[in-house]
């Protein structure tokens, strides 16, 4: 959904900032939907209109009547009634000025049946109306900071308002996103349930909270694309601005259920991972950590850098020896500190305690801040994980404003303790825009997101590498080279993706190539995306030497990917190259047998 030389603020303003709302199915019996999404619009600070056929005490017979009477257009038609009366009220919708409407019923493609033919009609209603449509088969959506609250949920007039977006393809999982931010005493800017996503998309909201100025970070979950190109351009633009953390679902086989719930089949878990990740997103594992990643970067972020570099300052050891622990196992550079912080570190703690990094400074003093100020002071540290159990003798919010570490560099702070210690002590934090959150893996989620955030800036800065017609040459014309059996070998590879369109893969040949799914990327690649492709290959080491150097030249395999995917963008009848084996040498890469595969 989108307009030419209109921004996404603008296109969806009926939506999320509409100056009137029609609730359709509207009721007075207490449960029916009507009535519970009559009760939660309350709270809008807009004329908000109940539409019933067979009317009652305070209500219209139709959006037409009720637009008369209010004297002007309605914005935003709620529609609670089944699927098969939707296309009929869309069109009664349109009479009275409605621009865009939130469908929550199912009944229609996912549940297949004559589901279809209902999804079909109400598609074309919308085509021919103009009518934005939200859904359908979703729980809704809000905007605390409105008091917008188009959700049959309750409890969702509790979650405050914050600097959070929330885009996810389920209501479910926007509900169960917002209501865990609002337990870890965060608040949104908007939540928002894509459903069936007939209409508005995944990529039309990150658009429009992108342009958001109460939205600082966005939340993106994904079950199926329907738009591989679109969602890229829109996570591209919008981490240009701020950071974009992203979950997908469907590692293992859930087409089935997908297609149930959306109406659409899953797309590949590798491959969406890999491409958001190039297009800038931070990916997160699950729910809890995505949030997690989200406090960390709702008020601060790193500059663009290549290779952030992590301290972790702890008052409990085996607390930093868990956040150490996750921080390795996710590939985060710790930074070496510098001989003279060791020394200031060394003459503040007691001499059992671990002064490197992580800094371990036993049962927290009074002069933890002192340990802090040393350790932020090194020029080495990009960002700061500070856990510890609440205790007496140190505050942690204070301490980090007492070390001067506010506006130097970002800082995730942890804690534990019984809940109405902790709830004070996240109080304070919040309060002083510093994000808190609780146990030491919580902390470790925090500073691993701000690292990838801060690459991601500057690899997405990086130059794409051009395609070459003399390397193609080589590869497709000329006869393949004598490989050694003892070369650490390669199997490069484009395709065209069903979703995303032209890629390229990169596996080690052998029996990784069978256990092992290969890295994927778009097929426009710089030197930036071919060192990642280094990095996080299924046996990376084998492509490093001792002193952990790559055997590879980025640059050298960047342009070898990207002759192979303009291959397959060039040629549509093509539907994979492969290019086996590739092996490294000293020398540079040498190739063997280029095969392609046609679609016909």
């Amino acid at each position: 959904m989108t307009t030419a030389n209109i921004s996404m603020t603008q296109q969806l303003q009926p939506l999320m900032k509409p100056s009137s709302v029609a609730i359709i199915g509207a009721s007075t019996s207490p449960g029916k939907l009507g009535s519970v999404m009559a009760q939660a619009m309350s709270s809008y600070d807009a004329p908000v209109f109940l539409i019933n056929p067979r009317g009652g005490e305070g209500m219209y017979t139709s959006v037409e009547e009720a637009s008369t009477a209010a004297g002007h257009p309605i914005d935003l038609a709620i529609l609670c009634i089944p699927a098969g009366a939707t296309a009929a009220s869309l069109a009664d919708c349109a009479k009275g000025g409605v621009k865009a409407a939130l469908l929550c019923a199912g009944g229609f493609a996912e549940a297949q049946g004559e589901g279809y033919q209902y999804e079909e009609e109400m598609q074309q209603a919308a085509k021919e109306t103009g009518i934005i449509i939200l859904g359908p088969n979703t729980s809704g959506y809000f905007v605390p900071g409105i008091g917008l609250h188009a959700s049959f949920v309750p409890g969702v007039a509790e979650i405050p308002s914050g600097n959070i977006g929330v885009v996810s393809a389920s209501g479910g999982v926007n509900h169960a996103t917002c209501f865990r931010l609002q337990r870890s005493g965060v608040g949104i800017s908007a939540g928002v349930g894509i459903g069936g996503g007939v209409g508005v998309t995944s990529a039309d909201i990150v658009d429009y909270l992108a342009e958001d100025d109460n939205t600082n970070v966005i939340i993106l979950h994904l079950e199926t694309i329907p738009d591989g190109p679109r969602l890229v351009s829109a996570v591209r633009r919008a981490v240009e601005k701020k950071p974009v953390v992203a979950m997908v679902i469907g590692k293992h086989d859930i087409k089935e259920f997908a297609e149930r719930h959306t109406g659409s089949l899953a797309t590949s878990w590798h491959a969406t991972r890999s491409v958001l990740e190039q297009a800038g997103a931070v990916i997160a594992e699950d729910e809890q950590e995505m949030v997690e990643m989200a406090i960390a970067l709702e008020h601060q972020r790193l500059a663009p850098q290549r290779d952030p570099g992590i301290a972790l300052l702890t008052g409990q050891a085996g607390t930093g020896l868990i956040m150490h622990d996750h921080l390795l196992n996710a590939a985060t550079r710790f930074t070496q500190l510098r001989q003279e912080t060791i020394d200031q570190v060394e003459s503040l703690l007691p001499p059992m305690t671990f002064q490197h990094n992580p800094v371990d400074t036993g049962r927290p003093a009074i002069n933890f801040w002192e340990v802090m100020k040393a350790v932020i002071n090194d020029p080495g540290v990009s960002a700061l994980g500070v856990y510890s159990i609440v205790e007496s003798l140190v505050h942690l919010p204070t301490a980090v404003e007492e070390s001067g570490a506010l506006g130097k560099l970002p800082v995730v702070l942890g804690t534990d303790s019984i809940t109405s210690s902790t709830d004070k002590v996240i109080a304070d934090a919040r309060a002083k825009r510093i994000p808190m959150v609780l146990g030491p893996t919580a902390v470790a989620r925090g500073v691993k997101a701000l690292a990838r955030d801060g690459h991601a800036q500057w690899a997405s800065a990086q130059p794409q590498v051009a395609a070459s017609s003399t390397l193609a040459s080589s590869l497709f014309d000329a006869s393949p080279q004598p490989i050694p059996a003892s070369d650490v070998q390669l199997v490069l590879g484009a395709h065209r993706d069903p979703v995303f369109g032209p890629v390229v893969t990169c596996n080690l040949a052998g029996t990784a190539e069978l256990v092992s799914q290969p890295v994927i990327h778009l097929h426009e690649v710089s030197e930036a995306d071919a060192d990642r492709v280094i990095r996080t290959i299924s046996g990376s080491q084998l492509l490093h030497d001792a002193e952990g150097h790559s055997k590879v030249n980025p640059a050298e395999l960047a342009e070898i990917l990207a002759t192979l995917g303009q291959k397959i963008a060039d040629n549509e009848d093509i539907d994979h190259i492969t290019l086996k084996p590739v092996s490294v040498t000293a020398q540079g890469l040498k190739f063997g047998t280029a095969e392609i595969i046609y679609r016909n």
